[in-house]
């Protein structure tokens, strides 16, 4: 059965606050693997192989300059971006808290559910319990950490693995880090942890072309001191791992390249895709330049005339069998020094990728509702605007689609079959009524009327007790198309008011030629995912 490959991406300021912010947690109850009153334990956990063997980083070098645009030859494979079990449907991995409607704290479950021809499956599903990673229990849900991780084939067994993120500790810290769970068809998955010493990796993709998939992330680089600046500035490596993977978790190879233009440049996003459609995916990160003079600190004080023009605050990875390599870019993708007006604010943030209108080239969505569309040269062959359905007010301004939440950004799926990707954004942080917003393609190009899900529209009756209640509607969002109909299914997290306690599931919305079905929505309870 034929599944259509969605592009993986990522943000990486949100890996940064999960690192940052889970240090801050208080944990309690037991880490150790072994049973917890509520949680599901009829599904064998997933057996740890330990930690892969710690492979030196490749020396951060200067990155090449890109070739000409090549087209990847057309025996190599298409990698496997969703079938953890191998039985042709997509599945989708699920990491939610919650708290039992009879009592208790937060509990922690993640799994992996299967799809089938007659769509979501969660009994038949298989629970994740990673022996000595994860907190079973906690004072509060470690709620960044959920439904967006990384899925792909990495080790080249015709299976799709899962990158997850789970709390790590000893006796001094906490820490965040990263483990590969390899995909299997029958019996108990096996984990490997990845070394303390990696990067997060917030994206994967074919970098190179070789039809295994890679893993990519920015590492902290030396310390430099850039012409004209007075005080030192850290660097960073743009890295990737490429496959395919060993079982052991090590990388066939390691290829790292400066990505902060000698210091000058602070990289906070990047994306990938395939952009230039040349099957090799690329990479695209976006930082700042430096601020003006006006609304720099001391500290950061430089000589704007010793900076060298040419800076870009955007920049394009083209993939290439050797690794990533710069390439040009057009005009309106991002700033660059020297500026024509020298304004204070910078170019809106890049979001997400995937494709938008049905052709061959990767899109890129920025966080201002823009739409970079992808062609031989790269992202920003054209722009488009995508329409606003957001509530004017608060800190962003109106159309604004949110980098903050549980799951990064915005999900793009195609939910109607017609071949383009939708776009699924979601505000979870309303009172009381959290909001999930899609917007659905069409097939002669553009949008339908927005389409809003919430508690009203789906009839539920509780009440909010106090003015600060709130249902957490769309707290995770997820889609998928897991009956092979080639429309997806979309699922919105629901954790319900908080006097009395409501069961905290997914609300699943099968996928129809006109959208996300919400006369025939099921919901899945947590606690019933991969119990089967």
């Amino acid at each position: 059965m034929h599944h259509r490959r969605i592009a993986t991406t990522a943000a990486v300021a949100l890996a940064l606050t999960v690192a940052g912010a889970v240090t801050h947690v208080h944990l309690s109850g037991s880490s150790s693997g072994h049973p917890t009153p509520g949680l599901p334990q009829r599904t064998p956990p997933v057996a740890s192989d330990g930690e892969a063997p710690a492979v030196a980083p490749a020396e951060c070098a200067a990155p090449p300059a890109a070739p000409a645009r090549t087209a990847r030859p057309a025996s190599k494979r298409t990698v496997d971006r969703t079938d953890f079990n191998g039985d042709g449907f997509a599945d989708l991995h699920l990491d939610a808290w919650y708290r039992p409607k009879e009592g208790g704290g937060w509990r922690h479950h993640r799994a992996v559910v299967p799809g089938s021809a007659n769509g979501i499956d969660p009994a038949a599903g298989v629970s994740l319990s990673l022996p000595g990673l994860d907190p079973a229990t906690s004072t509060r849900p470690l709620v960044r950490n959920s439904a967006a991780h990384l899925t792909g084939d990495l080790d080249g067994d015709g299976l799709s693995d899962l990158v997850v993120q789970s709390l790590f500790h000893d006796r001094e810290r906490y820490w965040t880090g990263q483990s590969i769970v390899w995909g299997r068809g029958t019996g108990t998955p096996r984990a490997v942890r990845l070394p303390a010493a990696y990067p997060l990796f917030p994206a994967s993709g074919d970098f190179d072309g070789d039809g295994a998939l890679d893993l990519v992330g920015l590492r902290d680089g030396r310390e430099v001191r850039p012409a004209g600046f007075h005080q030192p500035r850290s660097s960073a490596c743009l890295t990737v791992l490429y496959g395919p993977f060993s079982r052991t978790g090590a990388p066939r190879r390691t290829v790292a390249v400066e990505a902060t233009q000698g210091g000058y440049v602070g990289v906070s996003t990047l994306v990938t895709g395939d952009f230039d459609a040349d099957g090799r995916d690329d990479v695209v990160t976006r930082g700042g330049l430096p601020i003006p003079p006006e609304d720099q600190d001391v500290s950061d004080a430089y000589d704007e005339n010793r900076l060298p023009r040419g800076l870009v605050d955007t920049r394009y990875y083209r993939g290439t069998p050797a690794g990533p390599a710069v390439a040009s870019l057009p005009t309106r993708m991002g700033k660059a020094l020297p500026l024509a007006a020298r304004g204070r604010d910078g170019a809106a943030p890049l979001l997400t990728a995937g494709n938008l209108d049905g052709d061959l080239f990767g899109d890129i969505v920025l966080t201002d509702g823009t739409v970079l569309h992808g062609g031989p040269r790269g992202p920003g062959a054209r722009t488009s605007r995508l329409p606003a359905p957001y509530t004017p007010g608060g800190e962003d301004p109106p159309g604004t689609l949110r980098t903050v939440g549980y799951t990064a950004g915005p999900v793009l799926a195609d939910l109607n079959g017609d071949g383009r990707e939708d776009l699924v954004d979601r505000d979870s942080r309303g009172e009381p009524a959290g909001t999930v917003t899609v917007l659905l393609s069409r097939r002669n190009g553009g949008y339908e009327p927005p389409l809003t899900i919430d508690r009203h529209r789906l009839d539920l009756t509780s009440r909010p007790r106090h003015s600060a209640d709130a249902d957490n509607f769309g707290w995770d969002v997820a889609a998928a198309d897991l009956d092979g109909d080639g429309r997806a299914e979309l699922l919105a997290g629901y954790r319900g008011f908080s006097k009395p306690r409501e069961e905290h599931g997914y609300w699943v919305f099968p996928g129809t030629a006109d959208g996300p079905d919400i006369k025939r929505a099921r919901f899945v309870p947590v606690r019933e995912l991969g119990t089967g």
